[in-house]
């Protein structure tokens, strides 16, 4: 590109030398133009070797990067496979940790379950319990606790089993099994 200028610089030269009938004045106008040209050209020429320069010096400081890169990921895996580091590690790691957060999940959910079962256990034997306080008027044989006596275990194990069983069999009939608990 420079090289076609220069050329063409040349040839202006060629031609303003051919010419013949020239005053002074034009002559030193043309020539001072073509000097003006020339100029530009070297400035030209000068930005292209500095470009250059810079060009070749960030290609070297590319190649040192690249080195240097290929050193540093050589390197980085070999501290990573001596350790156990490696990628399929790192992953098994990261499936265990879940695993594990999942497994704390579902004990705390438990934990909150056995805790609400508990509460509404308890519920269910002080209700239990009110329901089987005898009564002040009865007398000090049939004032005993329900739990301590036999037969009336015997017979609250029975009812239990019998509504058990009803309610096991899909074909019960409701309005059965409800006469059979107000009995």
């Amino acid at each position: 590109d420079i090289i076609l200028r220069e050329k063409r610089i040349r040839y202006l030269e060629d031609e303003l030398a051919n010419t013949i009938e020239l005053s002074i004045q034009e002559r030193e106008e043309l020539e001072k133009e073509i000097s003006d040209l020339k100029k530009i050209v070297y400035e030209l020429k000068k930005e292209i070797e500095q470009k250059d320069k810079e060009l070749l010096n960030r290609e070297t400081q590319l190649a040192e990067f690249d080195v240097r890169e290929k050193k540093l990921k050589t390197r980085i895996r070999e501290i990573s496979k001596s350790a156990g580091n490696t990628p399929k590690a790192y992953t098994q790691t990261a499936k265990l940790i879940d695993e594990n957060e999942r497994l704390k999940y579902e004990i705390e959910t438990l934990k909150y379950r056995d805790r609400v079962e508990l509460i509404n256990t308890q519920k269910t034997l002080q209700n239990a319990q009110i329901w089987d306080t005898p009564n002040e008027y009865e007398s000090d044989e049939k004032s005993q606790d329900s739990y301590t006596s036999d037969t009336d275990m015997t017979t609250i194990a029975e009812l239990a089993d019998t509504i058990d069983s009803y309610l096991d069999n899909p074909g019960t009939n409701r309005l059965i099994l409800s006469n059979q608990i107000k009995r």
